[in-house]
């Protein structure tokens, strides 16, 4: 899978590879093997490059995991300490002095760099390279590199510096203010000049492609270089002379450009999101003289639409999407936060991958990356996967303010809109709970980790809702009680509750004791899923749709938030342990490129139906079949209508008469309603169960006994798992006791036919046996 370029991103945190640049330039890598200490000496040990101090002291056995239990805090001297860490490198100085310079890719932050015992430089941001020159330092035999880091806590106190803000904790993480060499740290050794790196631009213009590339080259005095720019599969090549000027005893950094359009005959194919075609990449290779690097290109148009939604109404305001290649596009996706509180390369490329993966699988175009993170505008400004820098969503700060000129904006008029937006009470299972935005970049509710996630992390004696443990790890104010109650508007509670009024819940031992917590995490994950669900088909439905006051043309939905940096309550979909939640096999099935939804249309007691088509082209001759079942009858529906429909339009949300009538709210209880989309030779295309809202009132005891049937391995990776069961079976689970790096094609699913085969896919092989599986439901998941 070509995951790296199949997603549209806000912010980017995929490495793009280069290539080596040859000889008359040398690269000596530093990375690897550093000893460090703190300032009195009383700690040391040997750490890796790049790397973090944490991760260091663990590796070298001075500390526990860092992320076990109560060590978030146990830990906090590591982050009052100054820290040194050290190397020497052995280097031969030829007849011919050559230039010597060391690439530093990021420091973790304020960092002394000495060389021979000699200050070099300081640093102050973590989010920007620096380039030593030590030429006139370096010695034959064995260099002494030294480079020592502050205490982030003690220097913050006193001012703020360009250091990664989730490092001191937010409401989805612990503080761990690392320090140390997070990145790559190279000394470039070359002679007359060095080819650094290049970067490239393209603008497409009255139907041709124009590119700029810029090439930065360290060099001493003047001289002349060429760089020549190849797109092999295009037939481009070109290519161009610059002279360099600096005094013969200083290092000069130079950056030249070389533009050129390319020929309508030879128009590159567009690079496309993932759902909307290839993410075509071309190969690209620039060299000066025999340095050579090589990396991937790719050509999109982006265009952001702000015109009036009716320009004869301005009030009513403007649209707010984006057009890729010309074509508008609905942002489907969620938001990205840092893989890890640590620096590990290796690890974390690896977390990366798998989530890019499970990003992709349920059919996501969209990533906006969280900004307390790592600013990496250089490295990713030219990557095709870029939609746009700074998508910022929290600005009614900056407008109250005064950040920047705000035309009729009234402050009273802000404090209303605050309210109205961030003060508002409702069930979150009802589709009109909902406003109708331009564009919903960040919502969600928070779920907690399953057990077996949850106990690799901490005592089982702390495994339960209020322990001491459990309590550190809610960083989200007020999200102890907030989520009991919201979870019980919808589930029921334990009958070892009988007298407590929902209000007061958690008053109720039993319900915040470890005998409750498995069953309760179980909740949290239906409640999310079912939450994300419901918020993001209603953004979806006003996909073409505007009401008579302008409200609607909804483009994009991105929950809040993807992954995890600890075990712990969050708004994760995907847990610490990389597992999916049932939020992310939802999502798989609301971010369905083609779709169909119903709801209960409160307003006029009618079960509304509707068709999302985010495909480039039309849905023709399509069936929708409508089924009502009861909980008390089996599997066979009570009443079922189909609607036949002759074209849905691309790029289109429609909706369906269905004029399915009932009679007071209190009849949802009784039934589930299953809306499937039929193509026009009779193939499934998608299908949807509308469940109560208020499951409490339905008795647990009608749903089937659900149970593991056949399992057959495919091959190393891949194992299908058949279930059956007798009755409908709410929220079906399948759980794997060996834990394996991959996902079920669907879990958390509404069975609704005695038998659903459903395949385990795993990224590393893995030896499964039938006794290795289990599944459970609503009536019986770990009670």
């Amino acid at each position: 899978m070509r995951w790296p370029h199949s997603v549209c991103f806000f912010w980017l945190v995929f490495l793009f590879q280069s290539g080596n640049s040859g000889l008359p330039s040398e690269i000596i890598s530093l990375q690897g093997e550093w000893q460090f200490w703190n300032s009195n000496k009383t700690v040391n040990g040997t750490g890796n490059v790049p790397g973090d101090i944490y991760s260091d002291l663990y590796a070298s056995g001075i500390i526990d995991n860092p992320l076990y239990g109560e060590n978030h805090l146990n830990l906090k001297w590591v982050a009052e300490e100054e820290w040194t860490y050290h190397r020497k490198v052995l280097l031969h100085r030829e007849d011919l002095t050559p230039g010597y310079f060391l690439d530093i890719t990021s420091l973790d932050t304020i960092a002394t760099i000495y060389w021979n015992g000699e200050k070099v430089m300081h640093t102050r941001n973590q989010f920007v390279p620096y380039n030593v020159n030590v030429t006139d330092l370096v010695i034959s035999g064995y260099n002494e590199i030294r480079i020592t880091f502050k205490s982030a806590v003690k220097y913050s106190k006193k001012r703020a510096e360009e250091k990664a803000q989730y490092s001191y904790a937010w409401d989805w993480g612990p503080s761990f203010p690392t320090v140390g060499i997070v990145d790559d740290i190279y000394l470039n050794v070359y002679r007359g000049h060095l080819f650094h790196d290049f970067t490239w631009k393209t603008n497409f213009v009255k139907g041709k492609w124009h590119v700029e590339f810029e090439f930065e080259t360290f060099h001493y005095g003047s001289r002349t270089v060429d760089y020549v720019v190849e797109i092999p599969e295009l037939g481009i090549r070109e290519m161009d002379y610059y002279r360099m000027s600096s005094r013969k005893s200083m290092q000069s950094r130079s950056k030249n450009r070389l533009k050129f359009s390319i020929p309508p005959a030879k128009e590159p194919e567009r690079w496309w999101p993932n759902g909307m075609g290839e993410p075509k990449l071309y190969e690209v290779i620039v060299s000066c003289g025999s340095q050579v690097k090589q990396r991937k290109i790719g050509f999109k148009t982006v265009e952001l639409v702000q015109d009036f939604i009716n320009p004869e109404k301005p009030e009513q305001g403007r649209n707010f999407y984006f057009k890729v290649n010309d074509v508008p596009i609905f942002l489907k996706g969620t938001n990205w936060i840092p893989v890890s509180m640590f620096r590990n390369k290796t690890v974390n490329f690896e977390k990366t991958k798998f989530l890019l993966d499970s990003v992709v699988e349920v059919g996501m175009n969209v990533l906006r990356v969280w900004g307390g993170v790592y600013a990496q505008v250089d490295r990713i400004a030219q990557f095709p996967s870029l939609l746009v820098f700074s998508g910022n969503n929290e600005n009614e700060a900056a407008i109250r303010g005064h950040w920047w000129k705000t035309a009729n904006y009234s402050e009273n008029q802000q404090v209303k809109d605050y309210v109205l937006l961030y003060k508002r009470l409702g069930k979150i299972t009802k589709d009109d709970t909902y406003l109708i935005p331009r564009c919903a970049s960040e919502y969600g509710v928070q779920s907690y980790p399953l057990k077996e996630t949850m106990l690799n992390w901490i005592d089982k004696s702390d495994w339960e809702y209020t322990s001491k443990e459990m309590f550190h790890r809610q960083h989200h104010p007020g999200g102890i009680a907030t989520n009991l109650l919201m979870i019980f508007q919808h589930l029921p509670i334990p009958s070892q509750c009988d007298g407590i009024a929902l209000s007061n819940i958690s008053q109720c031992e039993y319900v915040t004791s470890s005998s409750y917590m498995s069953r309760l995490a179980y909740f949290s994950q239906i409640h999310q899923a079912v939450a994300l669900k419901t918020q993001t088909l209603h953004y979806r439905r006003f996909r073409n749709i505007t009401t008579d006051d302008g409200l609607g043309n909804t483009m994009c939905a991105m929950y809040w938030q993807l992954n995890d940096v600890w075990a712990a309550p969050t708004w994760s979909s995907i847990d610490f342990d990389q597992n999916w939640k049932m939020a992310h096999y939802e999502a798989k099935r609301f971010f369905a490129n083609t779709a169909v939804f119903s709801f209960a249309d409160e307003a006029d007691f009618n079960l509304k139906v509707f068709i999302l088509n985010d495909n480039m082209y039309d849905l023709k001759n399509v069936t929708v079949n409508v089924q009502q079942l009861s909980w008390g009858n089996g599997l066979d529906p009570i009443l079922t209508n189909e609607f036949n429909i002759s074209v849905v339009s691309a790029a289109s949300s429609q909706i369906v008469e269905t004029e399915m009538k009932f009679s007071k709210l209190n009849d949802l209880a009784d039934f589930l309603y299953v809306t499937t989309l039929y193509n026009s030779t009779g193939a499934k295309i998608h299908e949807d169960v509308l469940v109560p809202d208020f499951l409490f009132e339905v008795d647990f005891n009608t749903f089937g006994d659900v149970r593991i049937g056949e399992v057959k391995k495919i091959d190393d990776l891949t194992y299908e798992i058949t279930v059956t069961t007798d009755k409908v079976s709410p929220f079906t689970w399948i759980s794997c006791k060996k834990p394996f790096l991959g996902w079920f094609t669907d879990n958390g699913f509404h069975m609704i036919q005695t038998l659903q085969k459903v395949r385990l896919i795993s990224k590393v092989p893995v030896d499964l046996q039938k006794t290795d599986f289990s599944v459970c439901n609503l009536k019986n998941c770990y009670v």
